[in-house]
């Protein structure tokens, strides 16, 4: 019975990563790839084939091979230490990322358990296996990142590292209110059939010997709430407690660096999580005895450890402190040309000729002499850069003096890619013809809006009517109908989910893990504006799919007020102090 058991614990574990492998195999397989035929994915092939053949950190396959800053290292190193190991084939890059993705599907499972045991649900086992599993199955179907899994895109490399960084985070923004105890104290607990008995907690070196050997045992997941075998506290603070909360908060620190050495576009979401837990122990450094100060210190130390060398570079290398470049460039071809875009009241798509060439007109008037170069890849890599830098600096201040038309643009793209379920893609791989086919508006909502601003809202219900459910052809209209139902079950699971979160913490006063993946999940969408499709949202799938899992569950019976949970006998523990 007891070999039954086990072999059924571990199938919850096992197959939802094996369903990862079956369906990205098959996927794959069905429809095959050119890992490097995107122009970003060409990027990183290029970059990691240079650095192996000893031309630097520099993209593109004949001179002048200019270093570049608008990519962050740590991506281009696993590309190249791929190719070094298994040849420089970027298929094989492809397998290993499958590998990847089987971590990201285990990484998604360990958060749903966090995010059960944040809100102070009961965390046995036969009741958080059923959230994990919906949340390793839902992963290893998702669309979103099976569809990149055969390209080399860094997103790869991110979605595994993004849960483990919410999960430590999750922990150092829990663990400062749980401390050991100082002294003596009396532990009352109630067993099951209600009789009391007087516990004496130990005391001096062997309370401490409890946490240490607690830490090792749970990997810090309870450090600061189960103080031996058996018992659960929540007494007095000591110098320990600092220790404990370090324990988590500089790995979270250095996976969070990682991350930002994978990709650059979270470099805000960074600086927000580390506020956040600053605040969080600034708010309890009472309790921490003044220790608040070197625990954050601590994570911001780490931090700049993590990117000192890579910030280095870029000083040398650019003159400036920068993490990267990107930034720069996101603003004059993206953030400026849109803004043009909107003055102008044109409807322009990203990366059209419409938008090269409102992006060719505000590179000539930030470098005039453009107009006489053929190809200012050719140039010299100084010049190059300076022209880079000079075309940024153009186009930050139109964007600035036109803030209100920015954000307006920079809304609409992120609502555009929220309403869009991405039937024009599934229709394609269904039927191998292109939407048009079906002969209805591919963008039913830009068509309503259109209408709605003329005030017209019988016309944008026909429109719906008509493009929807009369016209369409019926495989078209069941994918269409299909998705939209999909992303507003997703979305409402997951507000759901966020919502516990919140509700369990204005009982314990402690907001952090509602605001921590809130905010995670906010930023990416909210992130890419008016080029935002499906990969810039990749890095959160596995958070996503966390919150509709703990969101789909049951509820879990709350802990009586002054109790906490004791998950190893069933039994309540009290603690009084004396």
């Amino acid at each position: 019975m007891r070999r039954m058991y086990r072999n059924r614990a571990l199938a919850w574990v096992w197959l939802p990563l094996l369903l990862t492998v079956s369906v990205r195999v098959a996927w794959l397989s069905a429809f095959p790839t050119e890992p490097i035929a995107p122009v970003d994915a060409e990027g990183f092939h290029l970059l990691a084939i240079n650095m192996l053949d000893g031309k630097g950190f520099a993209i593109g396959w004949d001179p002048p091979l200019c270093p570049t800053a608008v990519r962050t290292p740590l991506y281009p190193w696993f590309v190249a230490g791929v190719y070094s190991l298994l040849g420089r084939d970027p298929q094989r890059v492809v397998l290993v990322q499958i590998l990847l993705e089987v971590l990201t599907t285990a990484g998604a499972m360990a958060l749903t358990s966090e995010l059960a045991t944040a809100t102070g649900r009961s965390t046995k086992a036969t009741r958080v296996r059923p959230a994990m599993f919906l949340a390793g199955v839902l992963y290893a179907i998702n669309g979103t990142t099976q569809r990149f899994t055969g390209y080399l895109f860094s997103e790869a490399l991110l979605l595994p590292l993004m849960p483990l960084a919410l999960i430590l985070t999750l922990r150092s923004l829990r663990c400062p209110p749980w401390r050991p105890v100082l002294g003596r104290t009396l532990l009352r607990e109630q067993s099951p059939d209600g009789d009391q008995r007087n516990l004496k907690a130990r005391s001096g070196f062997g309370q401490w010997t409890s946490v240490l050997l607690t830490v090792v045992r749970d990997k810090t997941a309870k450090v600061c709430v189960r103080m031996g075998r058996g018992l659960s506290v929540r007494p007095a603070m000591g110098r320990s407690q600092a220790f404990a909360s370090m324990l988590t908060t500089t790995p979270s620190a250095a996976i969070w660096g990682l991350i930002l050495l994978i990709k650059p576009n979270g470099q805000y979401l960074v600086l927000a999580v580390g506020v956040l837990l600053t605040v969080r122990l600034y708010v309890v450094r009472r309790s921490l005895q003044g220790r608040w100060l070197c625990t954050a210190g601590a994570f911001w130390a780490v931090l700049m450890l993590v990117l000192l060398p890579w910030l280095v570079r870029n000083r040398l290398l650019l003159g400036r402190w920068t993490l990267s470049t990107a930034f720069d460039e996101n603003v004059a071809r993206v953030g400026a040309v849109a803004t043009q875009a909107a003055l102008q009241s044109i409807e322009v798509k990203p990366w059209s000729e419409t938008w090269e060439y409102l992006y060719r007109t505000l590179e000539l008037q930030a470098v005039p002499e453009l107009a006489g170069v053929p190809a200012k890849e050719l140039a010299p890599c100084a010049l190059q850069m300076a022209w880079q830098r000079r075309i940024a600096d153009a186009a930050l201040p139109l964007v600035a003096a036109n803030a209100g038309a920015y954000l307006r643009v920079h809304l609409e793209g992120v609502l555009r890619s929220l309403l869009d379920p991405g039937h024009r893609f599934w229709y394609r791989v269904i039927t191998g013809q292109d939407w048009v086919s079906t002969g209805v508006v591919p963008d039913i909502w830009q068509r309503m809006a259109w209408s709605l601003k003329q005030w017209a809202v019988g016309d944008a219900l026909e429109a719906l009517w008509l493009e929807r459910v009369w016209r369409i052809p019926p495989l078209a209209g069941v994918l269409w109908w299909g998705l939209v139902a999909g992303r507003v079950a997703v979305g409402q699971l997951a507000v759901r989910s966020v919502w516990r979160l919140w509700s369990a913490a204005r009982i314990a006063r402690d907001p952090w893990a509602a605001l921590l993946l809130a905010g995670t999940v906010g930023y990416h969408i909210l992130l890419p504006g008016p080029i935002a499709y499906d990969r810039f949202y990749a890095p959160v799938v596995p958070v996503v799919v966390a919150l509709i899992a703990c969101g789909a569950a049951g509820r879990y019976p709350e802990p009586q007020s002054g109790e906490t949970t004791d998950h190893a006998n069933g039994s309540a523990v009290e603690l009084v102090d004396l």
